[in-house]
């Protein structure tokens, strides 16, 4: 026979649930919020994300003893605050003669590539809509004197290619890629207003995103991304769209 628990320790149980699921998205909602200018401000909302992760496994039932290597990089963050390198935090030595760029700049190049394809999908020509995306992502300052459109190119080009010359094979960039061209082909199905309301906000996280990831560097501040003429969108397929 089941036994059943009694209605106040189910309300109390329900209670503390909704608790904690309004701590995590409290903690969330923080780290989205904190600015990014420095190394130092993405691993404090690296870190918020990171216990959010964790009160979110314990809340399913996963003990804590089984969540050790999680608690072991939370508390490995913590301590670059405070001038220490925890040895999981050494980095590996690279292959010889191989240079290799960090993952969140390539994640960065991806949302750059996925901006082209947005602005194309509103209807501006191949060549208009990166020039667009230079201005609107800052690129000028960051391709190190080379032609920024030039840069943009070679980048789409990476992540089209598979091997050698090609974008680096495991990383976010993909899980990016993906998830945007996955929501593009969906905006394709809305009525006009709604695609281009969906393709403005598709291309604003996306300009969002590529800032955030490299505040080291030096990126444009303030800029809005002026798509202020797009007042219906093409329902033309695009052309010149390249993916892996």
């Amino acid at each position: 026979m089941s036994k059943h628990l009694p209605h106040s320790d189910v309300a109390a149980l329900v209670s503390e649930r909704l608790s904690r699921t309004h701590e995590i998205r409290q903690q969330l909602a923080l780290s989205n919020v904190l600015p990014s200018g420095t190394s130092e401000e993405m691993r404090r909302a690296a870190g918020l994300q990171l216990m959010a992760a964790f009160s979110l496994f314990r809340l399913s039932g996963i003990p804590a003893r089984e969540l050790g290597p999680l608690r072991l990089l939370t508390g490995a963050l913590e301590d670059l605050d405070r001038g220490l390198q925890d040895p999981m935090l050494r980095p590996a030595a690279l292959p010889p003669g191989r240079r290799q760029d960090l993952t969140r700049r390539w994640e960065a190049r991806a949302n750059a590539v996925v901006a082209v394809e947005i602005r194309e999908a509103l209807g501006e020509p191949s060549a208009v809509a990166k020039r667009n995306v230079v201005r609107d992502f800052g690129l000028s300052q960051r391709t190190d004197g080379k032609d920024p459109v030039n840069v943009l190119d070679d980048w789409r080009d990476r992540f089209g290619r598979k091997g050698a010359g090609g974008a680096p094979r495991d990383g976010e960039h993909w899980w990016t890629l993906d998830e945007c061209r996955a929501e593009l082909a969906c905006c394709q199905r809305l009525d006009p207003q709604g695609r281009l309301d969906r393709l403005k906000a598709l291309y604003e996280g996306c300009l969002r995103v590529a800032r955030g990831l490299e505040p080291d560097r030096a990126v444009a501040t303030g800029l809005r991304p002026d798509l202020s003429h797009h007042r219906s969108c093409s329902t033309a397929p695009r052309r010149n769209r390249r993916g892996p």
